[in-house]
């Protein structure tokens, strides 16, 4: 297993032709978190023995995909994370050997088809897309046309329903186009479609069963079909590990019924906007393999009671985030967990921003998570905030900040004469070392790396 989190234009290429020239090299896991898999097109080596191949957090265009098609010509598994900028140039190169295939596409129907052509042998196909519609007879035909060996599909598809028509309706003349012989009884593939009827946007989600993917985005009083006779009994216990939950508080709960009877079992990452309805609860018999925990919180006062119900139930949660809203409080912030050892607390629009102020800052420092916290991002008002922190906070080891007295520095090029970089140095606790950077990816934050000698 390979990570690197450097800039993949300028240092992989390299890095990627001494890994394609390792000549007894057969699997491999690329966790480089880098957005394009431009890199790629500055391969030059030819691997002769890459059968397995995962790319989960790079994008791919089809020039990449050709160019990783041609330098691995005996791949048998791909894993890539998606695949966008597709053109409709024809791929002339095969991939004869290529049985296994997984990714998130943004492509058109006509470049599907091209590279189609170019895996003749594939016996196993996942795919996320939502921006092509097709039903089970148009899926059949493609499917039937280019896949002879086919074993196992799995497909994950949003739909757009027409807003003149009835949604039911659409879903039932959906579901009965994957009731053919092709689907029930040669493959015995079922597929699901969920869809909210409160929804403005008059979506659906199409998938087929067991559920393949990682993550699920579960809307409050959505409703369900299905083309499995026993519809209610695929859960989606070995599969889904990240669950994003939406509550609807326009639903009318006095003529609640059970609608959406399904559960996780292995959720590791959960998304969602406290307060959440009773219903929430059912869906999750047990958090004890959650490991981060993602919250909005709408209502501070039932918010927080609920956070803590879920914090009893997660043993194993290691990173609490909070997007917080302008209204946010910390004066209510007497949650605990003896495992966190990560908070969060962010915006997910940069503009209006909320910094906390020296008396909410003394508030979290001194609270039960702090004291066990290691890993802080949080947005301060005053750069003595930043002392005061890391002097209360213990077992601090990594810290993340972007200090509003420091804002009028964001436009400018930021150098290792940096003015508030420099002050820390001159400020913070001698007793410790430290390590002091812009972070990359957003320069207005500085990371802090503190060592305590042990």
């Amino acid at each position: 297993m390979i990570h690197n989190n450097q800039d993949p234009e300028e240092n992989f290429r390299d890095f990627i032709n001494n890994i394609w020239s390792l000549s007894k090299l057969t699997h491999c896991y690329l966790d480089i978190q880098y957005p394009y898999a431009t890199w790629l097109l500055e391969m030059s080596i030819i691997s002769q023995s890459v059968k397995y191949l995962s790319t989960k957090n790079i994008s791919y265009s089809s020039y990449s995909l050709l160019h990783l098609f041609k330098h691995t010509p005996y791949l048998q598994r791909l894993y890539i994370g998606s695949i966008g900028q597709c053109y409709d140039q024809h791929i002339q190169t095969i991939v004869p050997s290529l049985i296994s295939l997984s990714m998130t596409a943004q492509f058109t129907l006509q470049w599907m088809k091209n590279l189609f052509q170019q895996i003749p042998n594939l016996c196993y196909l996942t795919l996320e897309i939502n921006n092509i519609y097709l039903d089970g007879q148009e899926w059949e035909k493609i499917l039937s046309n280019y896949f002879h060996n086919i074993k196992i599909f799995r497909l994950k598809m949003t739909i757009e329903f027409s807003p003149l028509e009835n949604i039911e309706e659409q879903v039932d003349q959906l579901i009965d186009s994957f009731r053919s012989y092709y689907w029930i009884e040669k493959h015995h593939w079922f597929v699901r479609c969920d869809w909210c009827p409160m929804d403005i946007n008059q979506t659906g989600l199409l998938y087929t069963l067991p559920y393949a993917f990682d993550t699920f985005y579960y809307i409050d009083g959505s409703q369900s079909k299905s083309t499995n006779p026993n519809n209610f009994n695929y859960s989606f216990r070995n599969q889904s590990k990240i669950l994003h939950y939406t509550t609807n508080h326009k639903r009318d709960y006095s003529k609640n019924k059970i609608l959406y009877p399904i559960q996780f079992f292995n959720i590791r990452h959960l998304k969602i906007k406290l307060p959440f309805n009773d219903t929430f609860l059912s869906l999750i018999p047990k958090l004890d393999q959650l490991i981060s925990l993602d919250v909005t919180l709408n209502n501070r006062d039932l918010g927080y009671s609920q956070l803590q119900t879920l914090l009893d139930r997660a043993s194993h949660l290691y990173s609490l985030r909070f997007c917080h809203l302008n209204n946010f409080s910390m004066t209510s912030f007497n949650i605990t967990s003896t495992s966190i050892r990560r908070l969060e607390f962010f915006q997910h629009f940069e503009v209006r921003l909320r910094y906390f102020n020296s008396k909410e800052c003394t508030i979290l420092a001194n609270s039960s998570l702090a004291f066990q916290c290691e890993v802080l991002m949080i947005d301060v008002e005053s750069r003595t905030n930043i002392l005061e922190l890391i002097n209360i906070m213990p077992s601090l080891r990594a810290l993340s900040v972007r200090c509003k007295d420091n804002e009028s520095n964001q436009n400018e090029t930021f150098e290792t004469n940096d003015n508030l970089i420099e002050w820390l140095h001159q400020h913070l606790p001698s007793k410790y070392t430290y390590s002091i950077n812009r972070n990359v990816y957003n320069i207005a934050r500085i990371n802090v790396w503190i060592y305590k000698a042990s």
